[in-house]
């Protein structure tokens, strides 16, 4: 898939989130962590690696209050997002 071009998470970025910030998930508004030319998938294994949740394609990012609301996905509680949260 080395035809797509979008902006990811630099994988040492990823890793610096999962070392020195102690998230407990990561959203991008974009169809992958990793950029789109990526054949290695580096932020993902990082993150992933760390148990750090990944969410992709996020919409108007800019009216999510900093805190303190819940995240559901397909209908399911994801989690409370109570803890920090990296938002790209």
């Amino acid at each position: 898939m080395s035809n797509l071009h979008f902006p990811g998470l630099h994988p040492e970025a990823a890793r610096w989130l999962a070392r020195e910030k102690k998230v407990v998930g990561v959203g991008i508004d974009t169809p992958s962590l990793d950029a789109g030319i990526s054949s290695e998938f580096g932020s993902h294994r990082a993150l992933m690696g760390a148990g750090i949740w990944g969410l992709e394609n996020l919409a108007n990012l800019h009216l999510l209050p900093p805190k303190g609301r819940d995240a559901t996905l397909a209908g399911f509680l994801l989690c409370q997002i109570r803890k920090k949260m990296a938002i790209f």
